[in-house]
C-alpha cells in the first residue's frame, strides 16, 4: 500500500493524462487488488477502490472520456478488466460500474465490458439493466450475423460502383452495419456467458425471456460457422442456465442437446471441461440417456473429473435398478484395481455415493491407512484416507483423527480436504468428536495448523461446519458446568 500512497500523494492529472502514466497507475492496483482479500483490511480496500474509481485516479471518467480515442484503446480495455476485479472486492459501486460497461464501445472493447458486466452479475442485480438488450445481442449474434454480412458485402460493391450514386438510401447507416457484423462476430462469446450468468444469479429477473435465451444457445451451438472458443462460451452458458431453468425446458430438445454433447461437442478443442461440467452438474436431466450411454461413459473414464463421472453415474442410477446393478459390476468394479489412484478412488466414490454395493471396508484396510499415516503418505494412500472419512467407513474417525495428528506428513494438496471433508461431511456426532480432539491437540504444531486450514478454507462450508461444531462443544461444556454448579 505504501507505493499505493506515494502515487495518490503525488498524482497530478492534467487535462490531458499521459495514457502511460494512467497504464502504469492501473498494473500497480490490479497487482493490489489480487491481494486484497488476504493482505489488506477492508478499510484500505475500499480506500485504494475509491481513489482508483474517482479522484484523484478518475478510473470511470477517464473510460467514459477516453472510450473512443485509439491511443487510449489499450489503457481502456485494461480499465475495464480492472473494474472486473473491483467488482469482487468492493460492494459500493456496483451501479458505477454498469453505467461504464452499458456505454457504446468498439467491438474489441465491448468485449471487456461485458465480460465485466458478467462478474458484477454474481454479486449485484445491477447487472441485470438492459438485459433485454443483451438476449436481443444473444440472438442476432446466431440469426442477424450472415443477413449483415451478406448487406455489407452487397453496400460495399455499391460504394465501390461509380454507376450508382454514392450517398443512395440503401448505404444509410453503413458504419452502423459494419460494426453490427463486427460485433455479431467478435462479441458472441462474452455475450454468451454474460446471459448465462445473469441466469445462474438473477433468475427472477430473467425467467420471461427463458425461451429466446434457450433458442438463442440452441442457435448458436447448432451453427457450423461458430468457432470452438464460441461453442464453449455457449456450452458455458447452457450450464449457467440449466441451474435454475433445467426442468422448464422441452424434454425432446434436451435430449437433442444431450446427443449433440455427447457425440460433437466433447471432442471439439477447448470444450471438454464445459462438457465435463454440464454431466456433473445436471446429468439429472438426461437420466433416460445417460443410463443407456455407455460410449460416453466409456469415453469419460481416466478423462473426466471425479464429479463428472459421479453426476452421470448417480443419474443412471434412477432408471433401472437392476441395470443399474449390472453396470456398477461390469464398468465401475474394475475401475477400482486401477493402476491410477484417481481412476481408483472415482471408482470407490461412485459405489459408495450410490449405495448399491454394500459394505465398502473391502476395499480400504482403515488400520493399514492409520499405521501409514506415521510417515510421508502417497498421494494414493491420502486419496483413500479422504475417501473412507468423506463416507464415514468404520473406524474413520480414527483415521481422522491419526490425520491430524500426522497432519505434515499428509501431501499439501490433500491435507485440507481430508480435514475439512471429515468435519462438513460427517455425522454429527463425528464432529463433535472430531472438534473436541482437535481442541485437546491445539498446543500442537500439526493441529494448529489444521485449525489454520480449516478456519481460512475458501468453501466457508467447513468452516461454518467447524465453527457450529464447536459452539456445540461450547455450548454442552458450559451446560455441564452449569449442572454441576447446581448440584453443589
Amino acid at each position: 500500500m505504501e507505493q499505493w500512497e506515494a502515487i495518490i500523494e503525488n498524482f497530478d492529472r492534467p487535462p490531458e493524462q499521459c495514457y502511460r502514466t494512467f497504464e502504469k497507475t492501473l498494473e500497480l492496483a490490479a497487482a493490489l487488488l489480487s491481494t486484497a482479500t488476504t493482505q489488506l483490511a477492508p478499510f484500505e480496500t475500499e480506500w485504494l477502490v475509491e481513489t482508483l474509481l474517482h479522484s484523484p485516479v478518475e478510473l470511470l471518467a477517464t473510460v467514459s472520456q477516453k472510450r473512443g480515442d485509439e491511443v487510449w484503446r489499450k489503457a481502456v480495455a485494461d480499465a475495464l478488466k480492472l473494474l472486473a476485479r473491483v467488482a469482487g472486492v468492493s460492494h459500493k459501486y456496483y451501479e458505477q460500474i454498469v453505467d461504464i460497461c452499458l456505454l457504446t464501445y468498439d467491438p474489441e472493447l465491448r468485449k471487456h465490458a461485458l465480460a465485466c458486466l458478467a462478474e458484477v452479475s454474481k454479486h449485484s442485480v445491477a447487472a441485470t439493466r438492459d438485459f433485454a438488450r443483451h438476449v436481443q445481442a444473444l440472438e442476432e449474434a446466431t440469426q442477424c450475423r450472415a443477413p449483415i454480412a451478406l448487406l455489407v458485402g452487397e453496400l460495399q460493391a455499391t460504394l465501390m460502383s461509380s454507376e450508382i450514386i454514392r450517398h443512395s438510401v440503401a448505404t444509410r447507416d453503413f458504419a452502423r452495419h459494419v460494426q453490427a457484423l463486427e460485433e455479431a462476430t467478435q462479441c458472441r462469446a462474452p455475450i454468451a456467458l454474460l446471459v448465462g450468468a445473469l441466469c445462474e444469479h438473477h433468475p427472477a429477473e430473467v425467467c420471461d425471456e427463458l425461451t429466446r435465451i434457450w433458442r438463442g444457445y440452441l442457435n448458436m451451438l447448432d451453427s457450423n460457422k461458430n468457432t470452438d472458443t464460441v461453442i464453449k462460451a455457449a456450452l458455458e452458458g447452457v450450464c449457467s442456465l440449466f441451474k435454475h431453468f433445467g426442468d422448464e425446458l422441452p424434454c425432446a430438445e434436451l435430449k437433442q442437446f444431450y446427443d449433440n454433447l455427447a457425440k460433437v461437442y466433447i471432442d471439439k478443442t477447448g470444450c471438454q471441461t464445459a462438457c465435463y461440467s454440464i454431466l456433473a452438474e445436471h446429468a439429472s436431466l438426461f437420466r433416460e440417456r445417460v443410463s443407456i450411454d455407455r460410449a460416453l461413459r466409456s469415453k469419460l473414464w481416466g478423462a473426466a473429473p471425479s464429479a463428472t463421472l459421479l453426476g452421470v453415474y448417480a443419474a443412471a442410477q434412477f432408471e433401472n435398478k437392476t441395470a443399474f446393478l449390472n453396470l456398477l459390476t461390469t464398468e465401475v468394479l474394475p475401475h477400482t484395481q486401477s493402476p491410477s489412484y484417481q481412476v481408483k478412488t472415482t471408482a470407490l466414490r461412485i459405489l459408495a455415493a450410490t449405495n448399491s454395493f454394500g459394505d465398502l471396508s473391502q476395499f480400504a484396510d482403515v488400520h493399514t491407512l492409520e499405521y501409514e499415516l506415521r510417515g510421508k503418505v502417497s498421494h494414493a494412500d491420502a486419496e483413500l484416507v479422504l475417501w473412507c472419512v468423506e463416507y464415514s467407513l468404520p473406524n474413520s474417525e480414527r483415521l481422522l483423527q491419526a490425520a491430524i495428528l500426522f497432519y505434515d506428513n499428509l501431501p499439501q494438496a490433500v491435507r485440507k480436504k481430508i480435514v475439512v471433508n471429515g468435519i462438513s461431511k460427517s455425522p454429527p456426532e463425528l464432529k463433535r468428536a472430531t472438534i473436541q480432539f482437535l481442541i485437546s491437540q491445539s498446543c500442537e504444531d500439526a493441529a494448529a495448523r489444521a485449525w489454520r486450514d480449516l478456519l481460512e478454507d475458501d468453501d466457508v462450508t467447513g468452516a461454518a461446519a467447524a465453527v457450529r461444531a464447536l459452539a456445540d462443544c461450547l455450548a454442552a461444556a458450559l451446560q455441564t458446568i452449569h449442572e454441576h454448579e447446581i448440584q453443589v
